[in-house]
């Protein structure tokens, strides 16, 4: 009898010790990924798979294990992913038993960075946090930033479980070079590193960077940057690039995201002009010789225009002296002079530049009266309902040769109309807090939109 419960005894003690040597990827209850052969079970992967998943932490990297904790110097139960680390706080109550590492802030320690030495953000910038001094005023990174968050219980996305993800933003938006040698405008969290990579489609543009792997290997500081080099830069467009209403245009802004991404000294020539619409522009680019010479030695040169030639005929609209039966004549000769004159300042300046070792950025248009136009209908004949939809096709078109020509000759194109209007064009800007005072032109937040805007559309051929 005392030999059988041996036996039994001992095959319990079998079974026990062979369920204890079960490879992960065996366990019911884990998800295993053969691409980095981890997997990820229990609290930790229903943490993972309600709060973001593969995009935002990225594959497993280790097996959850005791690790001490630099935040607390006490020891839980960590996994690391790509993309973050896992702590278990058995402590707390859910959902903040598991808590995200401060990977941004590790990371750049690790670098060498002292993120508070950092040049701080404009606090009338869009989205600025006072407790770091750091503003999310890229539109993209502020759209993902603000659409993914911990889930906590609040009804849609809020603010506090953004901030529970990602944390508040360490840095302003800078070009930088990734682990993979991706050249990209990058901003820092607390807890991630956003990227923008123009190249890619939606919704792959933001993507977020590699901490985990990163902070786990520990690679020490970057490459010294080299001694700046100066550039000139010529602007030139209408009331927009001289920043009337707001204490500096989107010019000055653009250039000190210049100096801060590229390290580059840059000199800017700003010859914006009030007033001014497309057929004046086009005139000082063939006759006056300031205008011709600046942008001759210039390696960076940007321009807006066409806002006031869409305005005027705007107005002759509402005054219901546009011409023709349905009172839209003046629009679309005013679309149709546009596209010439556009042709032409883009043939003036390439003969001038060639956008091969030159930056040339410009913009589309943006619509400052979409909310006055939709609740007013001018012309009782006009088969539109409204205003607005009298005038939106007209921005559309307008917005959409600028597009197509431009990037067809090598032309960096910001779409400020997106950031102002969104994606269907109906969203007006006032309401956004970009609009001044006067109703038309942008304030400091909207020059600093249009400012992020052109940086995300990189500095290729700068590097």
């Amino acid at each position: 009898m005392r030999r059988l419960k041996s036996s039994v005894l001992l095959g319990l003690l079998l079974a026990a010790l062979s369920l204890t040597q079960v490879p992960v990827s065996a366990q019911a209850a884990d998800r295993c990924f053969p691409e980095t052969q981890q997997c990820v079970g229990g609290r930790f992967r229903e943490y993972w798979e309600r709060n973001g998943g593969l995009p935002v932490f990225g594959f497993p990297r280790t097996a959850a294990a005791p690790e001490l904790s630099r935040d607390t110097n006490q020891t839980y139960p960590t996994q690391w992913f790509e993309r973050n680390r896992f702590e278990h706080h058995a402590a707390n109550a859910a959902p903040y038993d598991v808590l995200l590492g401060r990977l941004g802030d590790d990371r750049l320690r690790q670098m060498g960075v002292d993120w508070q030495s950092l040049p701080k953000a404009d606090p009338g910038a869009p989205h600025f946090f006072a407790q770091t001094g750091h503003a999310i005023a890229f539109v993209p990174f502020w759209n993902y930033w603000s659409t993914h968050g911990l889930e906590l219980g609040d009804a849609g996305v809020t603010e506090r479980e953004s901030l529970a993800l990602f944390g508040l933003p360490l840095t302003e938006p800078r070009q930088e070079t990734n682990a993979n040698g991706d050249t990209v405008l990058t901003q820092w969290f607390e807890r991630a590193r956003f990227e923008y990579h123009s190249d890619k489609p939606e919704p792959y543009k933001v993507l977020l960077g590699l901490l985990g792997n990163e902070t786990r290997a520990g690679n020490a500081t970057p490459t010294p940057a080299p001694q700046p080099t100066q550039v000139a830069y010529t602007a030139l467009g209408d009331s927009l690039a001289v920043g009337i209403f707001a204490t500096q245009s989107y010019v000055e802004r653009y250039r000190a995201g210049l100096v801060s991404d590229t390290r580059l000294d840059v000199k800017v020539t700003n010859l914006g002009r009030l007033g001014w619409t497309s057929g004046d522009l086009l005139n000082a680019l063939r006759t006056n010789e300031q205008f011709r010479s600046a942008v001759r030695g210039a390696k960076i040169v940007s321009w807006d225009i066409g806002g006031n030639d869409l305005n005027r005929a705007r107005t002759s609209y509402k005054a219901g002296s546009c011409g023709g039966a349905d009172n839209q004549t003046c629009l679309r000769s005013t679309v149709a002079t546009f596209r010439a004159n556009w042709d032409a300042i883009l043939s003036e300046i390439l003969a001038l530049r060639n956008p091969q070792d030159t930056l040339m950025v410009t913009m589309d248009v943006y619509n400052p009266y979409v909310a006055i136009d939709q609740t007013s209908q001018t012309w009782a004949e006009a088969s539109a309902a409204n205003d607005f939809l009298v005038f939106d096709p007209y921005f559309r078109d307008t917005n959409a040769y600028i597009a197509a020509t431009a990037a067809a000759k090598g032309v960096r194109v910001a779409r400020i109309s997106i950031a102002f209007n969104g994606a269907s064009g109906s969203e007006d800007p006032r309401a956004k807090g970009y609009i001044a005072g006067d109703g038309l032109h942008p304030n400091d937040a909207g020059h600093e939109v249009i400012a992020s805007t052109l940086r995300g559309l990189g500095y290729a051929p700068l590097r």
